[in-house]
């Protein structure tokens, strides 16, 4: 009888886990609005009532932080989202890398404007070193939390709502094309930062033997 009440029982599918990563670091106004409405439109449409999810942001001050860890309570979580916002955005380490390149084309090469404009672009090489080391630390802490991800059992999913750390940063730039790396420096261009090539690698292989399903969400895109 006992055997036969199982059979008859129901199979309760496994909780799945979400963890959605709201990136306030590499990213905009408009692009943290759109990935709170996505974000949301997740909770109500895609989730099971057995699901967990838990909300991580990372921002150019305050670092990587929880603000819900794993939870089945789908109504607490959706308030933790929706409070995200404008005021949200602090730091933006992805404005310095924007207003680099557009110091490089405008800034002209001979003229009574050339020494101001070295002086703006010495100015513009300093703060690109700064975001240099905010981009090794951002992908520090991705790591570290890659690894952690290693630890949580069952299926894990993983929605990261950014721009990214900025291409160029990292492979450098080549003059007409923005998306080809370039790996020497050339007139208007730029090579390609070894240690952050090497760290980005290092973090991509941690997530991906983090048994995580991983998925983009390209706020500037959405923007």
């Amino acid at each position: 009888v006992e055997a036969a009440q199982a059979a008859a029982s129901p199979v309760r599918p496994a909780a799945r886990k979400f963890f959605l990563y709201f990136d306030f670091a590499y990213n905009n106004v408009r692009g943290i609005l759109k990935a709170r409405t996505a974000a949301l439109h997740f909770l109500d449409t895609a989730l099971r009532p057995e699901d967990e999810v838990a909300i991580l942001t990372y921002s150019a001050v305050g670092g990587m932080a929880f603000h819900e860890y794993l939870t089945p309570d789908h109504a607490k979580v959706r308030k933790v989202v929706e409070k995200i916002g404008h005021s949200d955005v602090r730091g933006r380490a992805t404005q310095i890398e924007d207003q680099y390149w557009r110091l490089v084309q405008e800034s002209p090469g001979t003229g009574p404007g050339a020494a101001i404009g070295l002086s703006f672009r010495a100015e513009a090489e300093a703060n690109r070193q700064e975001s240099k080391s905010m981009a090794q630390q951002y992908m520090q802490k991705m790591t570290v939390l890659a690894r952690a991800l290693r630890l949580v059992d069952g299926e894990k999913h993983f929605i990261f709502f950014s721009t990214g750390i900025p291409n160029s940063l990292i492979y450098g730039y080549a003059p007409g094309n923005p998306t080809q790396r370039a790996d020497f420096t050339v007139q208007g261009g730029a090579a390609g930062d070894q240690v952050l090539r090497r760290q980005n690698e290092a973090m991509y292989r941690e997530f991906g033997a983090s048994g995580c399903s991983f998925y983009a969400f390209d706020t500037r895109e959405s923007a």
